[in-house]
């Protein structure tokens, strides 16, 4: 396995002849796909799907934290709120309501738990050079900062102008 270190340096970066220059980001899995067969570098291939790999394992990790954290916000907001409704989302809901959004949130987490599973399952399979254990923790880590910040920045936003677009006053 390469390092850590090593990882992140090539999925950020080209070596070209000692020089190193930015990668150009696709926009999509596909085009990187289609972009890595039409390389032919084996280095720089490898470098692509490496790239690939992370950017799927990314997504996909994501993916599995929004409903995690929507889980976690609902209850403490339903709760607070009370009947003078500190809060438009929750405002009026009864505990069915909320045991509705927490069923419909925990069926959202466990189908998205078996997709990143198997995600997982795949990519050791396609590339069992790479760790995907390793890659993800390498991920979380470098931008764990600037996750916890958009996670505590987003969601009072998100809720703020969700509840005044959806429940108008």
């Amino acid at each position: 396995h390469l390092s850590l270190r090593r990882q992140r340096q090539m999925c950020i970066r080209d070596s070209v002849g000692g020089a190193r220059k930015r990668r150009r980001s696709s926009a999509s899995v596909v085009s990187m796909v289609a972009e890595m067969r039409a390389e032919e570098s084996p280095e720089k291939k490898r470098q692509m799907a490496l790239f690939i790999v992370a950017t799927l394992l990314q997504r996909e990790a994501v993916e599995l934290l929004v409903p995690a954290q929507a889980a976690m916000v609902l209850p403490p907001m339903y709760f607070v709120s009370g009947p003078t409704g500190l809060n438009d989302f929750v405002q009026g809901w009864d505990d069915g309501d909320l045991s509705q959004a927490m069923w419909y949130i925990g069926m959202d987490l466990g189908v998205e738990t078996r997709i990143f599973g198997a995600t997982l399952l795949v990519l050791w399979r396609v590339y069992p050079e790479f760790s995907p254990a390793r890659i993800l923790d390498g991920l979380l880590t470098r931008h764990f900062v600037a996750m916890l910040l958009l996670m505590f920045g987003a969601w009072p936003v998100f809720l703020d102008l969700f509840t005044k677009i959806v429940v108008p006053d």
